[in-house]
């Protein structure tokens, strides 16, 4: 890649830290985004209500993940931590696929295995849901989680990777060091219990989504960057 290029953009500030490992350095920051036009308007209309499929009252407290079921993510360590939550009125959607399905995929009381969804689908199911959790050891800057906040989660992840540059600090969500069961476990805890730092977050976050991390401001900024070249 470097024989054709000569001007780097990382897609988070992480990922531009990365890059210097292999001699790169960006130029600036170029972020990862998703468009919410697209996502409100399937908000507005679901392909299908989970709640509903699955019979889970219209008033539980809903945990999601949504990614590739692998050790990388975490999902383990979020399974466990869930089961030692006892309460009757939170559940947990897990959507995804990957080589862990098979030996995750365990009648347990309210975890529910959906297998791989469409993008329609996730934002379908992300509407529904209250608490986003995504406890990765490798991250770049998920879209997933950009997606849990375009639908006004809560989220929950690691310092891993440049998703901290988006719930940049409390006021915005829960990043946690690491990913063992005990850190999950209390992070879940504290946004299940807490339904008012939960909301004020979920609305900071998406602000912050709103003004740097969607495609018409990354847009800007590209037509920005080739303006100046000029």
């Amino acid at each position: 890649m470097k024989c054709y290029c000569s001007d780097y953009y990382g897609v988070s500030q992480a990922a531009g830290q990365w890059s210097k490992h292999f001699n790169i350095k960006s130029k600036g920051v170029l972020y990862n985004a998703v468009d919410l036009d697209e996502i409100d308007e399937i908000i507005n209309n679901p392909v299908c209500s989970y709640k509903k499929e699955y019979n889970v009252p219209e008033n539980a407290t809903i945990v999601c993940f949504t990614g590739r079921l692998i050790p990388e993510k975490g999902i383990v360590q979020l399974i466990e931590a869930f089961k030692k939550i006892n309460r009757q009125d939170v559940y947990l959607f897990i959507a995804g696929d990957g080589p862990l399905f098979e030996a995750l995929n365990k009648k347990e009381d309210r975890i529910i295995f959906l297998g791989r969804l469409d993008f329609k689908q996730v934002i379908s199911l992300l509407k529904e849901t209250d608490i986003f959790c995504l406890p990765s050891v490798s991250e770049g800057l998920s879209t997933s989680c950009m997606e849990a906040v375009a639908t006004k989660n809560f989220v929950i992840t690691t310092e891993t990777g440049g998703t901290k540059e988006l719930i940049a600090g409390d006021e915005f969500g829960i990043i946690t060091k690491g990913n063992s069961v005990e850190e999950i476990y209390h992070a879940l805890l504290k946004a299940i219990n807490d339904d008012e730092n939960r909301n004020s977050a979920v609305n900071n976050a998406y602000q912050r989504l709103k003004e740097g991390f969607t495609w018409e401001k990354t847009a800007q900024k590209v037509a920005n960057i080739i303006k100046k070249g000029k």
